[in-house]
């Protein structure tokens, strides 16, 4: 009879921190870096919130080139909830993008406010996502109604798109405005 020697656990305390080195840590494009430093606006979104949006923002780095910028950071809100989004609201949804850029609960975390990363909200008039002015503005977050076009929903959801003049419109007023 063959005995195989006992397995070996490793200590708890090298264990717990292995976890931090073998986390993934992406890094943005340098290009993207050096246009974030010198843009009139970064315009967060739309687009799906864990799957197109946080994937794109929560890279090592992103937070403090976004917070050095000096240009205003705008999050476009979709028109409607989603799978991912569920019933957040747009406060909930903020506190997401800022925790994802801010690479929350990751070796490399940083600690940036809200109003470094997040400047405005904008969303369309009438659309299915609970705007929570206050708790925005608690943040230091202004928040903006854009007109807006009604889309029918079989299930009765509130569905809206922009308006795409009206958004323009609201880009430049908001870009030209100090």
């Amino acid at each position: 009879m063959i005995r195989r020697p006992p397995r070996s656990t490793p200590k708890p305390s090298s264990a717990a921190s292995d976890v931090y080195k073998r986390q993934v840590q992406p890094k943005p494009n340098p290009t993207v870096l050096e246009n974030i430093t010198d843009c009139d606006a970064i315009l967060y979104g739309m687009g799906s919130l864990y799957t197109s949006i946080i994937p794109n923002v929560g890279l090592k780095g992103m937070a403090q080139c976004i917070a050095s910028s000096t240009s205003k950071k705008l999050l476009m809100l979709n028109g409607s909830l989603d799978r991912e989004t569920g019933t957040m609201t747009a406060s909930e949804i903020v506190r997401a993008v800022v925790d994802a850029v801010n690479m929350r609960y990751t070796a490399a975390e940083t600690n940036f406010d809200v109003k470094e990363l997040i400047t405005d909200v904008v969303y369309p008039k009438n659309g299915g996502i609970t705007v929570d002015v206050d708790a925005l503005a608690a943040m230091g977050v202004a928040v903006h109604e854009c007109d807006s076009i009604p889309v029918p929903s079989p299930s009765g959801a509130k569905v809206a798109h922009y308006d795409t003049r009206a958004f323009v419109n609201f880009l430049a007023s908001e870009l030209l405005a100090p």
